[in-house]
């Protein structure tokens, strides 16, 4: 057989790359990690009885709306350094915005606040439960997008693996939000964000072993 032949008999045989398959992967681990999350909310802690009136008002969907945005940038950005040579492009500013935002809306909260009623409107009742439960809750998702980000090959290992805490710290401070009892912007931007800083760093170090390839 002659060389153009057996290159004319690979090409041929050659199937198409899909494309797609690495963004199906992670949609389908964002959606069994925030269902997983929030499945052991409820099953641990139980959903607050009044989640369906307290929706309506602006603080607790402001957690949802927090958390959620945050979510779906830093899976963004996860999805960005899985691939190489895919920069962030604009997408670290991106995630300042809701921070930004929810900073302002608090602080604002907070100068508007008698002086001796600002650190139960900060602390609230049960902020270190906050801490320590949203970075629980996110190993389930964090596994789940670790486990599809294997199928990328990410040049900075511990970049694709900060982002991946991030996502998963928001997927899991949207599920403990169906049992957070505290309803004050001040509360949510220092211990939800706080929390969500522990599963970025957390990330960050665990993704330059884990998805390193």
């Amino acid at each position: 057989m002659k060389t153009d032949d057996l290159l004319d008999l690979l090409a041929a045989a050659q199937s198409p790359v899909d494309t797609g398959a690495l963004d199906r992967a992670l949609s389908a681990a964002a959606i069994a990690g925030l269902f997983l999350a929030a499945l052991l909310v409820i099953l641990t802690l139980g959903m607050r009885p009044d989640l369906t009136a307290a929706l309506l008002a602006g603080p607790v969907a402001a957690k949802f709306a927090f958390a959620g945005s945050l979510g779906l940038l830093a899976l963004l950005l996860f999805r960005r350094a899985l691939r190489p040579g895919v920069g962030a492009g604009s997408l670290p500013l991106a995630l300042a915005v809701p921070v930004a935002i929810l900073g302002v809306l608090a602080l604002s909260q907070i100068v508007a606040t008698p002086m001796e009623m600002r650190p139960a409107v900060l602390y609230g009742r049960s902020w270190t439960a906050c801490v320590i439960f949203i970075p629980l809750y996110a190993v389930l998702p964090f596994a789940a997008l670790v486990a599809a980000g294997r199928r990328g090959a990410p040049v900075h290992p511990g970049r694709a693996g900060l982002a991946a805490g991030l996502a998963a710290g928001a997927l899991a401070a949207m599920a403990y939000a169906l049992h957070c009892p505290e309803d004050t912007l001040p509360f949510v931007f220092a211990w939800y964000g706080g929390a969500l800083a522990l599963c970025t760093a957390a990330g960050w170090i665990l993704g330059g072993r884990l998805l390193r390839w």
